[in-house]
């Protein structure tokens, strides 16, 4: 009986923690197009491919939603500013996406110097 709750246990624990499973990032991007969209998130694509299981909109492209990836509703504005910010400058930038997902949904902006 103690090893069938130690094993739900841990199970339980493994499900929840699945998203840090899938985190990955892209480096030194640029950001070549933004589109806003009418409930708050937005998209953005980069100059190269972050991944091959971004088929969403192309495999170019996260997307950047409120309550995915514990993204926040004032995480989703800041986002948005790094975005339009590396875009009107050109700057790189690295990103971190879920990759769970055909969307790839954006957690990180990384502006770079």
């Amino acid at each position: 009986m103690k090893k069938i709750i130690c094993t739900l246990i841990f199970s339980f624990l493994f499900i929840t923690n699945a998203n840090a499973l899938t985190t990955e990032s892209a480096s030194n991007m640029t950001v070549t197009s933004v589109q806003v969209l009418d409930h708050g998130g937005f998209v953005v694509w980069f100059d190269a491919e972050i991944n091959s299981i971004c088929t969403a909109n192309g495999t170019n492209s996260a997307f950047f939603y409120s309550g995915q990836h514990n993204v926040t509703p004032d995480g989703v504005k800041a986002l948005l500013s790094a975005a339009l910010t590396a875009f009107s400058t050109g700057k790189k930038v690295d990103v971190i996406y879920d990759s769970s997902s055909k969307y790839c949904w954006g957690r990180y902006f990384k502006l770079k110097v």
